[in-house]
């Protein structure tokens, strides 16, 4: 994303609401270049603190990629696993049921199961979604052809 913000500085309003670069940064930062890198970097780690459907959604519309509903859905789940494993011992919570949504794997209350197929599962899950991201890239962004012009001497 940072690549992309850089190149399309126009696309940093999607990952920022607000528009103005800390005072602090400029006294950092000598050349405007490292000022504008550190707060792009900034922003998306920023962004990465968020509801994890707003980060995929603003980081799809950074890239101009679609990523896949069922995708999207299956990180989600990932995401809420990781955070009542870290957050609350591997219990289940509403909080769990409301992120995971229609891919929740339990009931309040229960130990949320990470076995080998559930974590091929998340491996699957990532590398789907970082090939979405990186044929959406390449859809958009193929590098032109390159065209050899033959000179007289070649005839």
């Amino acid at each position: 994303m940072v690549i992309a913000i850089k190149e399309f500085p126009e696309k940093l309003s999607i990952i920022s609401d607000k528009a103005g670069i800390p005072v602090q940064l400029f006294l950092e930062h000598e050349d405007r270049d490292a000022v504008l890198s550190h707060f792009i970097s900034l922003k998306c780690e920023g962004l990465m603190f968020g509801k994890p459907s707003d980060y995929l959604e603003r980081a799809a519309s950074v890239l101009s990629v679609k990523l896949g509903e069922g995708t999207v859905a299956a990180y989600i789940e990932v995401k809420a696993s990781r955070d009542i494993i870290v957050h609350n011992l591997g219990a289940i919570n509403h909080l769990y049921i409301d992120k995971a949504g229609r891919k929740s794997r339990g009931e309040v209350g229960d130990e949320l199961v990470i076995d080998q197929p559930y974590f091929r599962s998340v491996i699957k899950t990532v590398k789907i979604l970082a090939e979405e991201i990186q044929l959406g890239i390449a859809s958009k962004h193929r590098p032109k052809p390159t065209v050899r012009l033959r000179t007289p001497l070649q005839n």
